[in-house]
């Protein structure tokens, strides 16, 4: 080899050098070189910054585990097995002032050409930000979690109360349907209005004859003055309710038959001749007095 060759070789390694500082020192990245041993022979200014050194050369001639205090293995374990296989995880660094600090390392070993690891090489990135926007993220996923969770029960709490809301309305609603009152000792009065629907003439049954049961009621009034119409069903629940009222020891009275009702059932062919009438609520009333001081 002459003399011009050799120049030639020597500048392409002088350009290749070059390109190796300018990347190297201008990297954000921690970057350095260790022995196999751990011990630091070279370093770029960020790996100065990154462990908080004001100098480059405090740092040459440090160990490994000086600055990795809590390594995932042994160091004499780990450090040849990332020389042969490489080796890439997120470690704490401690810096000069005690502080620690989350770093994402990359350990991978330098060949000779024999093919024997000399040495290591490490990159080390700063994760601290990035470890901080995991945290708010995760406190932000917490809270929205339990935000959520506030109004999955705020929503069956409602949910509950619109459910008894509904139930209390039905409840009001059935009692209003078959309201029954106690005037007198042994006397009760069921007032109706409105038109009576087979499901609502199922209620009034049921109420009659519980609460002529529950008081031991021995006259039961059913005012039907506010009924605007009865059909052939209706005046049939009537009847059955009279003679259920009988077995029950009652005597069932109807008042306030108006004139068009009456009408209504007779043109239906219904006799309510087992039932007793009256013409009003107070004429049934002074009936079950007097039915009541008779004894019957």
């Amino acid at each position: 080899m002459d003399w011009e060759e050799r120049a030639r070789g020597l500048e392409i390694l002088l350009d290749e050098y070059k390109v190796f500082y300018y990347l190297v020192n201008g990297a954000e990245e921690a970057i350095g070189v260790m022995n196999m041993e751990g011990v630091l022979s070279y370093i770029n200014p960020a790996s100065a910054s990154l462990w908080g050194y004001d100098d480059l050369e405090e740092m040459l001639g440090l160990e490994w585990k000086e600055l990795i205090p809590d390594p995932p293995a042994p160091i004499e374990e780990w450090l040849p097995q990332a020389a042969r296989d490489g080796w890439r995880g997120e470690l704490l660094l401690r810096r000069t002032d005690g502080s620690s600090c989350p770093v994402l390392v990359t350990l991978f070993g330098i060949y000779e050409e024999s093919g024997d690891a000399s040495a290591l090489a490490f990159i080390a990135r700063d994760i601290s930000e990035h470890k901080a926007m995991e945290r708010e993220l995760r406190a932000r996923a917490a809270a929205l979690e339990e935000q959520q969770l506030k109004l999955q029960k705020a929503y069956e709490e409602q949910a509950r109360l619109r459910e008894e809301m509904i139930a209390a309305q039905q409840q009001v609603i059935q009692e209003l349907s078959a309201p029954l009152i106690p005037v007198a000792e042994g006397i009760l009065v069921m007032p109706l209005v409105g038109s009576i629907s087979p499901e609502r003439a199922g209620r009034i049954k049921d109420a009659l004859l519980l609460g002529i049961e529950e008081q031991r009621a021995e006259v039961a009034i059913m005012d039907i003055t506010g009924v605007t119409s009865i059909d052939v069903e209706t005046a049939q629940m009537l009847l059955e309710m009279a003679y259920s009222a009988q077995l029950l020891g009652a005597k069932v009275v109807l008042t306030g038959i108006r004139p068009e009702v009456a009408q209504a059932l007779v043109e239906l062919g219904v006799d309510l001749s087992p039932l007793e009438t009256r013409a009003d609520l107070q004429e049934g009333i002074e009936y079950g007095m007097r039915t009541r001081m008779r004894g019957g």
